[in-house]
């Protein structure tokens, strides 16, 4: 079984830059005002670090998240959290910090509860492009903004079934055609060098500004 067929849900955002610079830019936003308390360590990589099958609703636990630069992909980093949102507004605000397209992806299941399938690009913190699919009651919803890139098979928007036009396999395939071979278990395995792992120690949680 493929690491990706492990998990129910899973949210990642990949970075087309080295580990070192994100883990510069993500100490950042931490520690811009009102800063946040957090630990940082370099690990193992090991996904259920930061959870095991899918992350809880609501964001009422301690914020984690791990970054990696994958063994296939020395140049690029995945940042990978325990919200179901992926922690949108600490990947925004460093988005605000780098100068490039960073590409992020949401891969459900109809196992799930709410299925969410969703791919986002973001440069200079701003929203350049979303497309998702998602089970709102008894439901699916298709929503998009922004022009399709190269990369993606707009013919799929158009399947008469909503739930069809942004399935696993499809947003699997966008991933590599950018770059990102996701499918391929060695992407989640870390390059010679450790993870970096972040955790929330604030009594409250953290509560960054965008």
């Amino acid at each position: 079984m493929r690491v990706l067929d492990t998990y129910s849900h899973i949210g990642f955002t990949c970075f087309p830059r080295s580990l070192e610079e994100i883990r510069c830019a993500v100490r950042r936003v931490l520690q811009s005002p009102p800063p946040i308390q957090f630990t940082e360590r370099e690990v193992k990589l090991q996904l259920a670090e930061i959870y095991t099958d899918a992350p809880l609703p609501g964001g009422a636990h301690p914020a984690k998240v791990m970054l990696f630069s994958p063994s296939i992909a020395l140049e690029s980093t995945v940042f990978f959290a325990n919200y179901v949102d992926g922690w949108q507004t600490l990947v925004i605000c460093i988005s605000k910090l780098i100068s490039c397209r960073i590409y992020d992806f949401a891969l459900g299941s109809e196992s799930d509860k709410w299925p969410l399938y969703r791919f986002e690009v973001l440069e200079g913190g701003v929203q350049a492009r979303h497309i998702s699919v998602i089970k709102d009651v008894d439901r699916w919803k298709f929503y998009e903004t922004g022009e399709p890139l190269p990369e993606e098979d707009a013919t799929m928007y158009r399947k008469r079934r909503i739930k069809d036009r942004l399935p696993r396999s499809y947003l699997v395939e966008l991933a590599s055609r950018l770059g990102f071979e996701v499918g391929d278990d060695r992407f989640w395995e870390s390059a010679a060098q450790q993870a970096v792992y972040f955790e929330d120690q604030s009594p409250n949680g953290g509560n960054i500004q965008t």
